[in-house]
């Protein structure tokens, strides 16, 4: 054999131990020492009953744990398996420190139970755990301890209560085993949580209800605001929420809440906390849930079931149990909140704790819970479970908010650490991040004093600032610079020339929105504006907009659809139309205008669902006629839900948002059904949906003498504002 080649052979088997070059350098262990020899394989067997006779002894049930799985497997793990006698020598070590006052035993112990976790984390998928074999953390530990064998086989360890120097270099020795034991636990654990993918695949987690604009990353209608905060703006208040979210200390409070009014930028704030987690090193895993009154993130009975599976997403431990709760009681998904939290949250949550230890928390955010159907209550609940019992370790809730009386009294015990109230940051702080926001959307604009008065307007609402930029932006207006100015300008002195109503921010949003609404109705002649303003008052007061414009003109008593499309553009700063049906920018919007048309909101809301359901009927009769069927049991469901709810608005039934829901949801089934071909008889596809138009244009469903009661009209005072409403409408209320 060549001298060279036999050299090298040597140097493959050997334990490398590099002269570090630096101080405090690691101790790093070759690939190739892992494959031992006879003599060596005999030693760790008597290392292995050695140790785990001591570790019993001792009390280090983490290593007894993690010897055992290291005997009962030949082949788990070979760092460790090749390194056993240094995992023996952590106990001598601690045996021989725990008196001291050199913080040694309080290292030792940590070590002990790091060594218990990853004991846990090897008895999981052999696969994922072989990966980490050859990670540059691992081969450091398998290096430091190698290196504590080699100590102890010399009698080093006996002198550590004698040599100062000596016990310097085995505290830095077992300072670098607890960190690389916690980077490799983590990891390996980390993984393993993740393998997630095929347990997700049975049907029971499939069929779990979820909102589809839950995410914060949802492809969610184009100017629903979800947006980060503009760069260097709400730094200290996204600073404080980060360090707790990522706080893995045992004392971390479990729940923070954000308070701020509408339009102080709890959203963007929301969405910038979950952008910067998953961007994050060593990213926690980020579950995320935005309510909007506009999306279906609005229904109870979807806020639960949506955040159990994602958390199932997260955590495979956790989906595991929740997976055994789904088939147990398979309507779950179907039960109201409390019976949810319990039952697919709680339950299944703190079941699987155990299976997490050591691991990262998962971060659930859960924004605007004021524009859910049962935020006040979800916030209860939440906060009961995470007082109860060992309450819910392992999650970071970040909860945002308007400042509801009942969520401010459930919230106000929490403490005030973990409590924002954007309300109580300094103003000047906020004007300072609003101008940066207006230097950003406006930059042909950067550095003028009318953006100063922008900012002032503003009077800490981002909402304000953001609508003023998007009415001097419109999407279907180019505008020079100088037109630009010119509408900067006049809203501003506009706005602050109004006389205020009061202390309330609010009011101040008040004010712009009313000079938005009489900008687009200026011009226009009496009857224009009647009609204008009944698709403005239709489109806010509907709790579900359907989703074919002629279907919203009808409901409003307007000629056609394009006068919807037309009202709807000239409030373009306010209100927009995508994928046919009609959003506002934000929930502030429609505050003001069920506030200022609070007298007429009622006979609206009848209107519309008279209306919905007489386009209906005029549908079911048209596929009865045409000889065209609906599934049986379909069909009977729709009509019981139907004369249900009309019957609750014929006795005066508050219950207005779910019957117009129901009736919404039977019209979107039949229509769509025209559209796909799905209802089955004689004729094209192509003749029914022509036939469907005649209907939504069929002048039967509207009042024939409705545009004569309008002419007549019965003038209804309302606040500070007048509102022409026909009699037709007046007598459905």
């Amino acid at each position: 054999m060549d001298p060279k080649d036999s050299q090298d052979r040597k140097t493959e088997n050997a334990v490398v131990k590099l002269s570090p070059p630096v101080p405090n350098a690691p101790i790093i262990l070759s690939p190739a020492a892992f494959n031992l020899s006879i003599f060596a394989r005999a030693r760790n067997r008597v290392y292995l009953k050695v140790g785990f006779r001591r570790a019993a002894q001792t009390g280090w049930n983490g290593t007894k744990l993690l010897l055992g799985v290291l005997k009962d497997s030949s082949d788990v793990f070979p760092p460790l398996k090749a390194t056993v006698g240094g995992l023996v020598a952590l106990i001598d070590i601690y045996e021989r420190t725990k008196s001291n006052e050199s913080g040694m035993a309080g290292t030792s112990q940590h070590i002990d139970r790091l060594l218990g976790l990853l004991a846990h984390r090897l008895e999981g998928n052999r696969e994922t755990v072989s990966s980490f074999v050859h990670k540059p953390y691992t081969m450091v530990l398998a290096g430091h301890l190698e290196k504590l064998d080699e100590m102890m086989s010399q009698g080093k360890l006996r002198r550590i209560a004698n040599s100062s120097q000596q016990e310097g270099d085995i505290k830095n020795i077992c300072l670098e085993i607890e960190r690389t034991l916690q980077e490799l636990q983590l990891n390996i654990g980390l993984s393993l949580e993740r393998l997630t993918e095929t347990i997700l695949q049975e049907a029971v987690l499939q069929n779990l209800k979820r909102a589809e604009a839950a995410a914060y990353t949802a492809a969610v209608p184009g100017a629903v605001s979800r947006r980060s905060c503009t760069r260097g703006t709400r730094d200290a208040v996204i600073t404080e929420i980060l360090a707790w979210a990522l706080d893995e200390g045992p004392n971390a409070a479990p729940v923070y809440w954000m308070s701020g009014l509408a339009g102080q930028g709890k959203t963007t704030i929301a969405h910038t906390i979950c952008e910067r987690l998953d961007a994050a090193a060593g990213r926690p895993s980020v579950v995320s849930f935005f309510c909007s009154r506009q999306l279906d993130t609005k229904q109870e009975k979807l806020l639960v079931s949506t955040l159990a599976f994602r958390l199932a997403e997260a955590s495979v431990s956790y989906a595991s149990e929740l997976l055994r709760a789904l088939q147990k009681h398979r309507d779950l998904g179907d039960q109201k909140l409390d019976v949810q939290m319990s039952q697919l949250l709680v339950g299944p949550w703190t079941r699987s704790v155990d299976d997490r230890r050591g691991l990262r928390p998962i971060v659930v955010v859960v924004d605007a819970l004021d524009e859910n159907e049962a935020g006040t209550q979800f916030v209860e609940l939440i906060l009961a479970a995470s007082r109860e019992g060992k309450g819910l370790p392992g999650l970071r809730i970040f909860i945002t908010s308007r400042p509801e009386p009942g969520i401010v009294h459930l919230c106000d015990p929490i403490g005030e650490r973990t409590i924002c109230r954007l309300n109580e940051v300094p103003r000047y702080l906020v004007h300072n991040d609003i101008l940066q926001y207006l230097h950003e959307e406006l930059p042909d604009h950067r550095g003028q004093h009318y953006l100063v008065d922008v900012a002032n307007a503003s009077a800490g609402l981002f909402v304000y600032a953001s609508t003023i930029v998007r009415a001097v932006k419109a999407r279907r207006v180019r505008r020079t610079k100088s037109e630009e100015e010119s509408a900067l300008r006049r809203l501003a002195d506009r706005v602050s020339a109004e006389k205020p109503r009061g202390n309330s921010q609010i009011t101040i949003l008040d004010d712009l929105y009313e000079v938005i609404v009489a900008d687009a109705f200026s011009e226009l002649s009496c009857d224009e504006k009647d009609a204008r303003e009944r698709v403005l008052l239709t489109v806010i007061c509907s709790p579900s907009r359907p989703d074919v414009l002629p279907i919203l003109a009808l409901c409003a008593d307007v000629e056609d659809q394009d006068l919807v499309s037309a009202a709807v553009e000239s409030l373009h700063p306010v209100l927009y139309i995508e994928d046919g049906a009609v959003f506002w920018h934000h929930a502030s919007f429609q505050d003001y205008v069920l506030k200022t048309y609070e007298t007429v909101g009622r006979p609206i809301r009848a209107r519309i669902l008279r209306r919905c359901s007489s386009i209906w009927e005029e549908l079911l009769d048209l596929a009865e006629a045409g000889g065209v069927t609906m599934p049986e049991v379909e069909m009977q469901t729709l009509r019981a839900r139907q004369a249900k709810y009309l019957a609750r608005l014929e006795n005066d039934d508050p219950d207005w948002n779910t019957a117009c829901q129901h009736v919404y949801d039977a019209l979107r089934l039949t229509v769509s059904m025209f559209e796909v071909g799905e209802l089955h008889g004689e004729g094209e596809t192509e003749g029914r949906l022509s036939d469907m138009e005649k209907v939504l244009r069929n002048t039967r469903i509207m009042s024939t003498n409705s545009t004569e009661h309008r002419q007549r009209g019965d003038a209804t005072q309302y606040g500070t504002r007048r509102f022409s409403v026909g009699e037709d409408v007046l007598e459905t209320a």
